[in-house]
């Protein structure tokens, strides 16, 4: 395996990450969440990652999309968009890091924390004190990894996604680090 880099996405990039990004989110929750629809995880993949969305997201001037890649093929990504975080979150200069996800197969072997710390960069590059995210209260692996790494729960909101009629609520905890 060559070392790996990162670099912001472009539109060369766009149909390939479509895959990872789909793929990844697919890994974390399929069939997972109480009272949510099986088949809703695939819609929201449609609606969110396919080649067009991203591509927009890639052009467009308040997010930054950055991709991992190694031996010449996308392995993970980051997003970050200029978002002013919920009313509880004291520091209104930190930046959202709206996504930050791997292929299931690189976990645990330093991929992660290397996105996570090229976000880091980039947010202290951008002028911001640091980053808020939202993550799922399920997801314990992806709150662990953000333990570790130095963020603080810091309270909660509501994640809300419309799927054939049916309205649903997941609740996000909402973690800070401050970089400066």
């Amino acid at each position: 395996m060559n070392k790996p880099t990162i670099h912001q996405a472009n539109s060369k990039d766009a149909v390939e990450l479509s895959s990872v990004c789909s793929r990844s989110f697919i890994e974390t929750y399929e069939g997972k969440g109480k009272k949510r629809p099986k088949e809703m995880v695939y819609e929201y993949v449609r609606k969110k990652f396919n080649p067009k969305v991203l591509l927009e997201e890639i052009n467009a001037s308040p997010i930054e999309t950055w991709v991992l890649v190694s031996n010449k093929k996308i392995i993970g990504y980051f997003k970050l968009i200029k978002e002013i975080p919920p009313d509880f979150v004291k520091n209104k200069n930190l930046i959202h890091l709206e996504r930050i996800y791997l292929l299931k197969e690189f976990h645990q072997k330093g991929f992660g924390k290397a996105l996570l710390a090229k976000a880091e960069e980039r947010a202290i590059e951008m002028g911001h004190d640091g980053i808020w995210l939202g993550v799922w209260d399920e997801n314990q692996a992806a709150i662990q990894f953000y333990n570790k790494n130095g963020f603080k729960k810091v309270g909660s909101h509501n994640w809300e996604f419309d799927y054939q009629g049916f309205h649903y609520v997941d609740t996000d905890d909402v973690f800070t680090k401050i970089l400066t």
